[in-house]
């Protein structure tokens, strides 16, 4: 044979795994024109035709089972390779005029593996890598983190190892379609060693809270002890006052010095904290009092109440509460949550182990509950039990209206309200009338309107959006359509109110106009009654005067 233009296909070298098949069809130039004949030859072996238009598969010497790979093209499609089909493997093609094109592919043969097995490996709690048991010969991993429901597309994984964790790795090998799974069981032991190593060096010129981390440092943090400030500690980093001392973010050691004499704002509790994605670390530290007054002092300035703002499912796969805590000024020994029916939690071993150190305990997705939550922690250094409230608070996403029904009589003024769920600020307000009138009474730079309609409530930064309506009149009653959007999720709100016609307002109305009839009536009656009274009394004085002696004086003028 000699020199040729044709190309064989997918590639000239393939590696397959043993019991699997594969695909090699010649690429001829245009001009080659249709094909006649197609042969392939294994080896040195003679060549063998193949029939393109047969269904049934040949069965090599060899044991491979082979199709043609189209009626119109030189190919072949092999299935159940082994050891002995490792080797260059021939295609040569014939056209109508005699010509012959050929090429060929060197098939490489990889051990048979598992599809389906189990490991086990030990970790200690934290942190710790997992990877697939893969050959050499696997291409891509997948594995899931069966405790979180995550997916990572990698063959090994620095993951959270926690009690109970387990972890499919599927892996997808050179030469197979298939992939093979393997399941992870973890058997978790408990640390010999702390999450955090706290110290604290403290000399004439200044004090230097030392943390270091087993973890890798994300974000090193170092709370105040009023609890709102928080300094971010960075390698090399001084302003003047404090400074990151021997921080080193790369080796997980976070370093805070606080320059002598202590200002009053810097007396009391002190954390470093990691703020790892997964779960937060950290460190306390007393600094400037003894620590049994610190703790004291602490606790007595604990809020009675925490108040927890949630929103309401709109889903069944929507999550729960994201995180409910309560926070000590010392580090927990145990902890537990109970929630408004009386169902006791107790915190992931793994979340516990390492938020402890810093007087934490938090729990995640808890079931969405309105009403009063109780956090309780102690811990060595302070034997009494500590319970925190924390009312759960749950509303609609989009927001609610104050009523959907207001009753007013006409000429009087009124005010329909909607408004965000926790006061969050919107930015456009707007009211539709019963006709269809469009009345946008508040956005970011026009918060009132002037007229017979105007905005009504506290702001839009407050998350109002509300109308007052002075001198009802009859085109005013029917459905009014409060409109808003939400500035931090830009979510569309809207919301229908009813505006009736109070029914006092008729019976007034028609009681006032039966009263001024009565009245009118009355009055009429007394007038009429007053002038047939008169006239009879004056006719009746006038008789008596007649009737009288009036002539009986004349009379005694008479002499007897």
């Amino acid at each position: 044979m000699g020199g040729s233009e044709a190309t064989i296909r997918p590639s000239s070298s393939l590696h397959l795994m043993e019991g699997e098949g594969f695909v090699a069809f010649l690429e001829v130039p245009k001009s080659f024109g249709p094909i006649k004949n197609c042969w392939f030859k294994f080896r040195g072996n003679e060549k063998e035709k193949i029939d393109l238009n047969t269904t049934t598969p040949m069965v090599t010497e060899r044991g491979e089972h082979l199709l043609p790979y189209a009626d119109n093209v030189c190919g072949i499609r092999v299935m159940s390779v082994s050891s002995a089909s490792a080797a260059i493997w021939t295609l040569e093609a014939e056209n109508n005029y005699g010509d012959f094109e050929h090429d060929s592919i060197t098939i490489h043969t990889l051990p048979l593996q598992k599809t389906n097995f189990e490991t086990r490996v030990q970790k200690e709690i934290g942190k710790g890598s997992i990877k697939c048991s893969k050959p050499d010969s696997a291409k891509h991993c997948k594995i899931v983190d069966v405790y979180y429901g995550i997916t990572y597309r990698q063959c090994d994984l620095y993951a959270t190892i926690h009690p109970s964790s387990i972890f499919d790795c599927y892996i997808y090998n050179w030469g197979r379609m298939e992939q093979s799974h393997e399941r992870i069981f973890v058997d978790a032991v408990n640390s010999s060693l702390p999450y955090t190593n706290a110290t604290l060096m403290d000399n004439e010129n200044a004090a230097v809270l030392g943390c270091d981390f087993r973890d890798k440092v994300y974000s090193c943090q170092a709370e105040m002890p009023d609890r709102r400030t928080e300094l971010l500690v960075m390698d090399g980093v001084y302003n003047g006052h404090y400074s990151a001392y021997d921080t080193v973010t790369s080796k997980s050691k976070c370093d805070l010095e606080i320059p002598k004499p202590f200002k009053e704002s810097e007396v009391g509790l002190w954390r470093i904290m990691n703020y790892d994605p997964s779960t937060p670390s950290g460190c306390l530290f007393y600094v400037g009092k003894p620590k049994a007054d610190i703790i004291l002092s602490e606790l007595s300035k604990l809020e009675e109440i925490t108040t927890v703002n949630v929103y309401r499912p709109e889903s069944d796969s929507d999550k729960g509460i994201e995180e409910l805590s309560c926070s000590v000024p010392f580090i927990i020994h145990d902890c537990y949550l109970r929630d408004p029916n009386h169902t006791i939690y107790f915190p992931d071993n793994i979340h516990f182990e390492r938020q402890r150190l810093y007087g934490k305990c938090s729990f995640r997705n808890m079931p969405i509950m309105d009403g009063i939550w109780l956090c309780g922690a102690r811990g060595r250094d302070y034997d009494k039990e500590i319970v925190q409230s924390i009312e759960v608070r749950v509303k609609p996403k989009n927001g609610e209206t104050l009523t959907s029904q207001v009753q007013a009589k006409r000429g009087d003024t009124v005010e329909l309200m909607c408004k965000s769920s926790f006061d969050e600020p919107i930015s456009h307000c707007a009211f539709i009338d019963p006709s269809g009138g469009v009345f946008l009474v508040g956005t970011v730079n026009s918060i009132k309107s002037k007229g017979r309609i105007q905005y009504y409530g506290r702001g839009i930064n407050k998350g109002e959006c509300g109308i007052k309506i002075t001198d009802l009149n009859r085109d005013d009653y029917g459905q009014w359509k409060c409109q808003f959007i939400i500035r931090s999720e830009n979510i569309k709100s809207m919301f229908t109110m009813e505006l009736k016609e109070s029914e006092t307002a008729h019976a007034t109305t028609v009681g006032l106009g039966i009263g001024l009839t009565v009245i009118l009536i009355l009055v009429l009656g007394v007038v009429v009654g007053t002038l047939i009274y008169r006239r009879r009394h004056m006719s009746a004085r006038h008789d008596l005067s007649s009737a009288d002696p009036l002539e009986l004086p004349a009379r005694s003028n008479t002499p007897t």
